[in-house]
């Protein structure tokens, strides 16, 4: 077995992870500015799920490969709590916080119904400072970051999620369908 295999697989885990954040991310933003009409909403809202919940999976799977790979003192206490670990620790506790945002994000989402509407809303709402955390922990914990061809996927995504947050913080959203009650609110 190539000696190497964790630390390949923690960082593509990783960096799957965080185009799938960024994916969940441009998803919401999406929808909520109603930026696109087709196909279904639920629909929409399915693969907004499905880009939180699988960036999870990748999540975990990062974690995991780190625990596992010899070559890095990553532990479970370096995990679980920022500014733990000795290797780059401030990269590595944005990588902390931001792993507790993702799973409150997802949670609240779970739960979307059984939370209050702007208790929700204002947890999605870190969303933002969440991508951006992952974004510096992969830069400055990551060892291939400095390949030209990630630096300029990376520079497209940002350069995206700025317009469309940009355009859709600017553009207020027609309602479609039937108004809800207030108490569904």
């Amino acid at each position: 077995m190539d000696p190497k295999l964790w630390w390949h697989l923690s960082r593509a885990s990783g960096l799957t992870a965080w185009a799938l954040l960024a994916g969940g991310v441009l998803w919401g933003l999406v929808m909520a500015g109603r930026l696109t009409r087709s196909p279904s909403r639920a629909w929409q809202m399915d693969v907004h799920r499905f880009l939180g919940g699988f960036s999870l999976v990748f999540i975990a799977l990062h974690l995991v490969t780190l625990v596992l790979d010899d070559s890095i003192t990553i532990g479970i206490r370096e995990i679980l709590i920022p500014f733990t670990a000795r290797y780059r620790p401030g990269a590595v506790a944005a990588g902390v916080v931001a792993s507790y945002l993702v799973l409150a994000v997802v949670a609240t989402s779970w739960l979307r119904r059984r939370v209050p509407h702007r208790w929700w809303q204002w947890v999605h709402w870190l969303s933002y400072p969440l991508f951006a955390l992952v974004s510096v922990h992969a830069f400055a914990a990551g060892t291939d970051t400095d390949a030209l061809a990630l630096r300029w996927v990376a520079l497209v995504i940002g350069a995206v999620l700025l317009f469309v947050a940009t355009y859709r913080g600017l553009r207020r959203p027609t309602v479609s369908g039937p108004r809800r009650s207030p108490a569904h609110r």
